[in-house]
């Protein structure tokens, strides 16, 4: 019998939505216990065959989000990226799904904030879940800038105006010694953690509008900053 062994950082976020690491063919009997229809991947990381061969016998929909890690302005996040995502979050239809990065902790983080802001979240028990989802502190300010000041009455108008968009298809652009480099990262956390900061893939199309901080969110710039440094100095003072 096959170990269940669930991915790096697994977690249920509410009913019929999980969030977690890059799956590996160690995670093929968990994930087939999910009964997930979709999976949002947030890295260009291709999936192993094994992986591969679970989601085409299983019918699970693959919905490609890749984006660069958010170590720039708020405008480098592409709107259509965070609006596709949070449709693809948002949809029954798309439930149970997946949503991962390369660990589980920034990119995730990111996305999963936002879906707690449309669930009206506080914004201190939202960055208090990305926190903990972050190894050793590692608090990305602009994160929670995003989570904060995301036009999401905007962004949520336009999805229901456009749908959640074409999946990528389980399996397509992926390779075995690709997918199995892939296992290699898991057990790594310091090389993996630096590893989810620098995922990165290009957005199909030229140039997409970006999110921008809204009129109104201008306003707490300074208790802001003051609020990421307090959460990253708790970070560091407990580890992580």
């Amino acid at each position: 019998m096959a170990a269940i062994i669930p991915p790096l950082n697994f977690e249920l976020v509410l009913s019929g939505v999980y969030r977690s690491g890059f799956p590996t063919r160690k995670n093929v009997a968990f994930l087939r216990r999910l009964g997930l229809r979709s999976v949002l991947r947030l890295c260009s990381t291709p999936y192993s065959s094994e992986v591969l061969d679970y989601m085409a016998a299983s019918g699970v929909r693959v919905i490609d989000c890749a984006t660069e890690g958010n170590r720039e302005p708020l405008s480098c996040i592409p709107e259509q990226l965070v609006r596709r995502a949070l449709g693809a979050l948002t949809s029954a239809a798309s439930r149970p799904i997946l949503v991962h990065c390369i660990n589980g902790q920034q990119t995730t983080g990111c996305i999963v904030g936002l879906l707690r802001r449309v669930d009206k979240w506080a914004l201190s028990a939202i960055f208090e879940e990305y926190r903990r989802h972050v190894t050793g502190g590692r608090v990305r300010a602009l994160d929670l800038q995003l989570i904060e000041t995301c036009r999401l009455d905007e962004l949520l108008a336009d999805e229901e105006g456009e749908g959640e968009g074409e999946g990528e298809g389980a399996g397509a652009g992926a390779s075995t010694d690709d997918g199995d480099a892939a296992d290699d990262m898991e057990g790594a956390s310091g090389g993996s953690a630096a590893a989810d900061g620098g995922e990165a893939t290009e957005l199909a199309g030229a140039q997409q509008p970006r999110i921008g901080v809204s009129p109104c969110a201008r306003r707490s710039d300074a208790s802001f900053a003051s609020a990421a440094a307090s959460i990253a100095e708790e970070g560091d003072s407990t580890g992580g």
